[in-house]
This record gives structure tokens, C-alpha cells and sequence, in this order.
């Protein structure tokens, strides 16, 4: 059972920085935190400082009224950028600095103890205990209800993509000739490596055949090697956005089509968010800490006894990964393709 402290926050609040450094996917399954936060503090100014790559996708919030990018291998790095960065947060004058990371790290730490808030909040200072294998999303309904926010539904993921970001969608729809009904995205990128693999296409060969489908690959250029070894003696059709779309595009393009196959990634969370089925590659490191928590979710699993080895994996390579069988995803990926009932395709053995 969780408990949580009540901290006493001043209802006359003017301005709040949400501190929310990490990744994409990270920040899709916080972001319907806003909503009840802005309810809450129905005045305030509210400011996020995040990585510079997800700027514009706080920028589309319509309850965040400054964005404040940073480069984290600066930060890392020079003693001189922290300060600027420092100082920047801090002539705000925020009253509130709220840190919902339940997992933190030195760049956490530091934004949110060098931003000169009046009042600072991080998650342990509001849930004091609560499951360790608990939804990470759950952790976010923990925060947010801590503070005094009114939740009135389950937290979801929330990508808020503009109108001239889904005609994006559409036009590139148009030009390629492409239905949603025969086209599905590929995201076999991952921010750490023991998640990579490298049978996707294996996977879906048959279907894309069977279905006659288009496969629209999507991701940053460092997942280009993945990619290429994934696109091995594959013959369907594809159409290449790697490194050619930003967030909210690429999120636009899987809300788009049918059907999204990957990793347990950014990708699959932004699918999730906007209505979009989607078959993923689930292994061991956090297993069910991130994925499954919609019903959108199809998974591929190879259940080990090290599962929850937080990517410390003991053997030579991650067999939760690598050892998946492509039938074992083929099959989550026609359950996700039919809006199958079955949601877990466990696999019994390597």
C-alpha cells in the first residue's frame, strides 16, 4: 500500500516549474498530469524545463505556458552551463517546483535543487512508500493526487499534436498513396541498447504479404543500424522516415495507420496515446513497470526467472530480447492487426 504526506501549498501560487528531464516516452505517460495540475492552480503560470529535442512537445500543451530546452550532455559536462542554466531558472522567481520523477538522476536532482523555487516538491517528499511493481503511470497518479489535484479518471498517455501537424499526416498519406487500413509503422529504435532486435521484419513478413502492407519506418538517425540489419531479406514495402520526422510528426504518422510493431519504446507509448494498436518486443528489465498498461498493447514476452534485472542483465547478451522467436511476435503482431481479445503471446522457451 502506498502512503503519502500532505504538504501544504498556498492556493495564491503564480508560478510553477515542472521539472520532467528525461526521455520521450517518459514524458507521453506523464503528460496527462497537466490537466489536473491546472485545475488545481487554476492561475498559475506553469513552466517545464525538459531536453531540447521534446520543446515542441510541450510547446503543443495548453496548459504550459513557457518551454525551457536544455542540452544534457552539456549539463553533464560543463560546470559553466549548469550555472547558465541555473540562472536562468532561477531570475523566474518560481513559487513551486514540482519533480514527479519517480526515478531520479543527477540532472533531476540538480534542476530541481537549482532552480530557486520558493517551495519544492520531488515524488518521495509527497508518496512516501508505494509498490515496487507498480505501473509507472500509477507512480504519476500518486504525485499528481498528493498535491491536492482532483484526478476524476485514470492517467493515460496524451500526445497533443496540432491541427497543422496531423495535415502533415495527411498530405504525406496522399502523396504516398497510402490507406490506413494497409499501413503500419516499424520503431525498432531503443534509447538502450539490450533492447535492441533485430526480427521485426522477420515477423512480419508473412502478414505484410498476406495483408499487402506498407511499412513506414520511423526514428532518429542513430537507430539507422537496427534499422538496416531489421530490413535484411525483407520484401515487403517500405517507406523511410528515419531521422526525417519530429515528435509530434512521427506521432501524427502512428496515429495515422493501422497498426504500430517495435520495442518497448517512445514509439509504442505515442501509439498508445493516440488509439493505435501496437505490438512490442517486451523483456525483462522493468517487465510490466512500463508495458502492458493499455489494451492497445499486444506483447511478446519470453519469460525468465531474472526478470526485474532493471537492465542489469547477467548474461552475455539479454535473452529476454534476442531470444524472442519472430513467430512469437508475429503472432502479437496479427493479434494487435485484429484487435484480438488475447493481449500476452508468452513464449515457452529460448
Amino acid at each position: 500500500m502506498k502512503s503519502t504526506k500532505n504538504i501544504k501549498i498556498p492556493d495564491n501560487v503564480e508560478k510553477i516549474l515542472w521539472v520532467r528531464p528525461d526521455s520521450v516516452g517518459d514524458a507521453v505517460l506523464a503528460a496527462s498530469m497537466f490537466s489536473s495540475l491546472k485545475k488545481r492552480f487554476k492561475e498559475a503560470e506553469i513552466h517545464v524545463v525538459c531536453q531540447a529535442h521534446l520543446y515542441d512537445f510541450y510547446a503543443a500543451c495548453p496548459h504550459v505556458t513557457q518551454t525551457i530546452g536544455f542540452d544534457q550532455q552539456k549539463l553533464l559536462d560543463s560546470p559553466h552551463y549548469r550555472e547558465e542554466l541555473a540562472t536562468l531558472l532561477g531570475v523566474q522567481n518560481y513559487d513551486l517546483s514540482l519533480n514527479s520523477v519517480y526515478s531520479p538522476t543527477f540532472i533531476t536532482d540538480f534542476l530541481h535543487s537549482n532552480n530557486g523555487a520558493q517551495i519544492k516538491i520531488d515524488y518521495k517528499t509527497v508518496v512516501k512508500s508505494s509498490p515496487v511493481n507498480q505501473l509507472e503511470i500509477k507512480h504519476h497518479g500518486d504525485f499528481i493526487k498528493s498535491l491536492g489535484c482532483r484526478v476524476t479518471e485514470e492517467l493515460s498517455p496524451l500526445v497533443w499534436i496540432p491541427h497543422h501537424v496531423e495535415m502533415f499526416a495527411e498530405e504525406f498519406f496522399r502523396k504516398n498513396n497510402l490507406k490506413t487500413s494497409t499501413t503500419i509503422v516499424l520503431a525498432a529504435g531503443v534509447q538502450f541498447s539490450p533492447r535492441l532486435y533485430d526480427r521485426y521484419c522477420e515477423a512480419l513478413e508473412s502478414l505484410c504479404k498476406e495483408e499487402d502492407l506498407t511499412v513506414i519506418l520511423v526514428g532518429v538517425e542513430r537507430d539507422r543500424p537496427v534499422i538496416n540489419n531489421n530490413l535484411r531479406n525483407f520484401t515487403g514495402k517500405v517507406v523511410d522516415l528515419v531521422g526525417k520526422t519530429s515528435i509530434l510528426e512521427m506521432a501524427a504518422i502512428i496515429k495515422k495507420s493501422r497498426m504500430l510493431v517495435g520495442a518497448d519504446s517512445a514509439a509504442a507509448h505515442i501509439a498508445c496515446a493516440v488509439g493505435t494498436p501496437n505490438a512490442i518486443v517486451l523483456g525483462g528489465g522493468h517487465y510490466r513497470r512500463f508495458f502492458p498498461y493499455s489494451s492497445l498493447t499486444y506483447s511478446a514476452v519470453l519469460h525468465l526467472d531474472c526478470f526485474g534485472c532493471d537492465w542489469v542483465c547477467k548474461f552475455d547478451r539479454p535473452y529476454c530480447i534476442q531470444g524472442v522467436a519472430p513467430r512469437t511476435l508475429e503472432e502479437a503482431a496479427r493479434g494487435a492487426f485484429e484487435l484480438s481479445n488475447k493481449r500476452i503471446y508468452f513464449q515457452e522457451s529460448l
